[in-house]
């Protein structure tokens, strides 16, 4: 029997290797496929969905498909596909000739507008018209590392962070850059976040654009960083103790405000999921359950609530599964447990259609032959336990 080996990409930067396994019903959360789940995955082989995104009628999901051609070494190579006429079809990514890699987020502003990052030994990035995908050129000053998120108030103010040295084998740091209409720049960081504790001197992961003067961008060690359009501003989480938080994802929407996901620890510890709203002066905690070994990937926004989705990892059964939480939004009101579709390994992203209604849910399904194989299924509103 073949084992596939999975390196997942946590929020907090960090690569665990996952070994796919039977799944089992888990104590975090409901595991039966309620009828109105609708299982649709890209026939693609074997391979991963990192991100999803929707605007203007049209959904997208993006990352990578993974071979062996020796047996021994993975190749990977970018993968987009579309959903057109009900199902997943497949959209070429142009590559630089001999490369690999993988997208790592996506973007939409509308059917005609999209923007997916990630690596393909150099920061990657790629722009859908409404008929192909075309690779545009990064900043020349980012030639190593590569991108993580992206985000974009409108056409002409599009960001992306990430991570990579300056020079080939320098110190690695954070990655900004922000597309203007015409082309992609370079966005200073500040001189004095500079040095080893300094903010720019980390993995960033997260950005969430609102605007000029409205920038958010998260990663790890409780480092949330905001950009009001004269400087950028280091905020502190609220923390308990000698508690850690990392974060993978930080998404804004005009209802239910910015948001950060990830998950939280403390030394010698299991992760716990973690997600915090700004008010507009402090990021507040919302209440969650203390599931240990999930964490959460990604947020996004239904008619019934933000909704943080990741995976729950059970070491002693040694299995793993993806996660789903309704999050609260007033006080008083618990997180609710998203009831799960089955074959799921991994959540990795989350996106819905205009009001928030039609829930795509991305990521990894493990299957019977033990292979990982992109993952993704639809609901008309987020069932919950």
């Amino acid at each position: 029997m073949t084992v596939s080996m999975v390196v997942l990409l946590t929020g907090a930067g960090v690569v665990s290797t996952a070994q796919a396994r039977p799944l089992v019903p888990t104590e975090a959360g409901a595991q039966s496929w309620p009828a109105s789940w609708s299982a649709n995955h890209p026939a693609v082989g074997n391979g991963s969905l990192r991100a999803t995104a929707s605007a203007g009628g049209a959904t997208i999901a993006a990352g990578w498909t993974e071979w062996s051609p020796d047996g021994r070494e993975t190749v990977e190579a970018p993968l987009a596909v579309h959903m057109e006429n009900g199902s997943w079809k497949k959209r070429d990514l142009p590559v630089p000739p001999g490369s690999t890699g993988r997208v790592e987020d996506l973007t939409m502003l509308d059917a005609a507008d999209a923007w997916a990052v990630g690596s393909t030994g150099a920061p990657y990035l790629a722009h859908w018209d409404g008929d192909r995908w075309t690779q545009v050129p990064a900043p020349a000053e980012h030639r190593f590392g590569g991108y993580l998120g992206v985000s974009a108030s409108g056409p002409d103010n599009v960001w992306v962070v990430g991570v990579g040295p300056v020079t080939e084998d320098g110190p690695f740091g954070v990655l900004l850059a922000r597309y203007d209409g015409t082309a992609w720049r370079t966005v200073p960081l500040p001189a004095d976040a500079a040095g080893p504790e300094g903010w720019d001197r980390t993995w960033m992961s997260g950005i969430s654009v609102l605007g000029p003067d409205d920038v958010w961008i998260t990663g790890i060690a409780n480092r949330t960083v905001h950009w009001d359009g004269h400087g950028w501003t280091r905020v502190p989480v609220p923390l308990a103790g000698d508690e850690e938080m990392w974060f993978d994802r930080v998404r804004s929407n005009p209802v239910y405000g910015t948001w950060a996901v990830g998950y939280a620890f403390r030394p010698g510890s299991l992760r716990t999921p973690v997600a915090l709203r700004w008010n507009g002066r402090a990021w507040q905690r919302a209440a969650l359950p203390k599931d240990n070994g999930a964490q959460l990937l990604d947020i996004t926004f239904t008619a019934r609530g933000p909704l943080g989705v990741g995976y729950w990892m059970n070491t002693e059964a040694r299995t793993h599964t993806g996660y789903g939480l309704l999050l609260p939004v007033l006080p008083g009101v618990k997180a609710r447990h998203l009831a799960l579709p089955a074959e799921s390994f991994l959540f990795s992203s989350a996106t819905t259609g205009p009001g928030g209604f039609g829930l795509w849910v991305v990521g990894i399904r493990a299957t019977e032959s033990m292979l990982l194989e992109p993952f993704a299924a639809t609901v008309p509103l987020p069932p919950t336990s």
